[in-house]
């Protein structure tokens, strides 16, 4: 059976992005499904909306792929995760690739930094090269609120990917497109090489230079409490 059909996941501590995706028979992406949904695996109608997107997967003879938490990239220095929200998206992680496996299907595992480097072919990928991409590439996208839209793209972005690579094709970039990225690829190269120009400068004046967040959260539980405020804020936030 041909698979023209990926849905994705985009796990986090208290919302999870997602997005599905098909292929017609000319090779065009077309968007199916995506959003930011409020998901906890421990309420029975979350777990149930899951599992029916995971049958739906099976029955239309198509792939799901899920973002797990590898290597250090959470950890670096300029990471906002905390110890709290880490371990709570990694618990959502291990529940949708139960899911998966439950009806049958071989859920299809990807790393959040490699991902993001090989649908943007770029060292330095970015939301808004993301954006970019999925805005210029999948047909018949809605309108997001502005507060799932990133979440929903990342998801949508996964699928598209894990679709071509299934394929053994690469993503068609139209020029438009093409020219876009670059464009804000060098708008960001821009800005990071004048973030360090004045980061040397401060520190060749003897200037304090501002401290990352866990350089300023030094113990275990000052981390932990940023970490439940920022999921409470997240649970907040969809319920509003």
């Amino acid at each position: 059976m041909t698979v023209n059909f990926v849905r994705a996941y985009d796990p986090g501590p208290s919302a999870s992005g997602t997005g599905a995706i098909s292929l017609t028979d000319s090779g065009q992406l077309l968007f199916a499904a995506g959003g930011h949904p409020e998901l906890d695996m421990n309420k029975p109608t979350h777990h149930a909306r899951v599992m029916a997107e995971m049958q739906e997967v099976r029955d239309r003879g198509g792939l799901v792929a899920i973002e797990c938490i590898r290597g250090g990239i959470y950890l670096s220095k300029t990471s906002w995760h905390s110890g709290a929200a880490l371990i709570e998206t990694a618990r959502v992680e291990g529940r949708l690739l139960e899911c998966a496996v439950s009806v049958g299907l071989t859920p299809i595992e990807v790393g959040a930094k490699q991902w993001m480097a090989d649908y943007c072919r770029t060292t330095y990928p970015s939301p808004q090269q993301i954006r970019i991409i999925v805005e210029g590439t999948i047909g018949g996208l809605p309108r997001f609120h502005h507060l799932d839209r990133e979440h929903a793209y990342d998801g949508l972005a996964i699928a598209s990917l894990v679709l071509a690579q299934h394929h053994k094709i690469r993503l068609r970039w139209p020029a438009s497109v093409q020219v876009a990225v670059w464009e804000q690829q060098q708008i960001e190269k821009a800005e990071r090489a004048r973030k360090g120009a004045a980061t040397r400068a401060a520190k060749a004046a003897g200037q304090p230079v501002s401290a990352t967040p866990l350089k300023r959260w030094k113990t275990s539980a000052q981390r932990k409490a940023i970490g439940a405020g920022v999921v409470a804020a997240n649970r907040a936030k969809r319920t509003q």
